[in-house]
Order: structure tokens, then sequence, then C-alpha cells
């Protein structure tokens, strides 16, 4: 049966994000990382709590030769030909006491609008069997950013067909292929209501 970290590595690998594929690689073989990430709080995700928390004290500041491994603080360069596991293992060992406190009491908390490209489709489907306007309330919304799904535009794609929602001005374009025959539906966004999102550790943007 395979293992946590080799789930998770499949599960990144499929979402396209390499640096992570190859920390829960290396983490997989090295029994002391496992021993680390293993003190998270009962029912968070040990992987998604130890790289948050990683990235969390480089994002912070903390020097280390493993910077140059994240886009985000490396200027938006990619290193090629370096494996960046060595790195995580030594930046794990040497600020094991930061670390610690934030896998043992920390929360994962995402936001991912990708989700309201499907939203955006669903809920145009709800108004248009229920009526409008839609009165909107989400357990776990984070950030709220999925709350706000009809203000982001949907790009819709199959092969070398194409089909966009109506809102031109929008500043985030969200880009969904679509499998089958079926089209989305399209038109004006259904009018809104309320928005409520119910949310224990709300993240401020």
């Amino acid at each position: 049966s395979i293992g946590y970290w080799e789930f998770f590595a499949r599960e990144v690998r499929l979402a396209n994000a390499p640096l992570y594929v190859r920390f829960s690689e290396g983490v997989a073989e090295t029994p002391w990382l496992q021993e680390m990430a293993s003190q998270v709080r009962t029912g968070q995700p040990p992987a998604n709590i130890l790289f948050a928390a990683v990235h969390f004290l480089l994002l912070r500041g903390a020097q280390h030769p493993l910077r140059r491994h994240y886009a985000n603080l490396n200027g938006g360069k990619h290193v090629e030909g370096e494996d960046p596991f060595p790195l995580f293992a030594d930046f794990c060992q040497a600020h094991r006491d930061q670390l610690m406190p934030l896998i043992r009491a920390r929360v994962t908390n995402t936001n991912e609008v990708g989700r309201s490209g499907t939203l955006n489709a669903g809920f145009r489907e709800v108004a248009r069997v229920a009526g409008e306007p839609l009165n909107l309330i989400e357990i776990g919304p984070s950030a709220g950013l999925n709350l706000i799904w009809d203000r982001y535009r949907v790009r819709y794609r199959r092969g070398a067909e194409e089909f966009l929602t109506d809102l031109p001005d929008a500043k985030l374009t969200l880009d969904v292929e679509l499998r089958g025959d079926r089209v989305p539906p399209f038109g004006p966004a259904p009018r809104i209501a309320s928005r409520v999102g119910l949310e224990l550790n709300p993240v401020d943007l």
C-alpha cells in the first residue's frame, strides 16, 4: 500500500508542483523529518503544515540557500540541475526550534480560487432553477475568496474551442478545461443578495 508521503508526492505531482514532489519524496525516506511533521495538531495534514512552516520562516526573512528554490523568493527564477531536498533537510535541522512551535500549533487554511471556476457554473444553474437573488453561506471560507466567485472571469476551454463568461473588466481570469460535450451556462452572473462566511480562523489578506 502507498504511504502518506508517497501519496502526497503523487498529489502534488498532479498539481504540477515539482519542488514539493521532491520534498515529499525526500521526507518519505527521512524518519526524523516524518517525526517532526507528525507533531501536528489532531486532524491537521503533516505535509501541508511542515512545508508551510518552512515557507513561513523563509518569507519572514530566514537566510538559507534553500531560498533560491522558491520562485517567489528568487525573482521568479527556477533553479535547474540541483536537488533541493538536502537543503530542505538542512534548513529543518538548523531551524528546528523555530519550526516546532509552528508545526504543533498552526492549522491549514487554504484559499483556492480555482474552485470558483466550478462554482461559477454551479451557481448559475442554481439561479436558473431556483431563481434570484442568491444568498451565499460558506463554512470554512478562509479569506472568503470563493464567496466573490462572480467577480472572476472564467475561460472554459475544450481543444480549440473557448467560452468566456460575461465579465470583461474582471481583474482575474480562471482557466478551466472542459471534458465532455456540454457547455457551462453563460450570460450575466446571477444577483447576490448576501454573502456570509463562517470561519474559525479567518485569513486577513
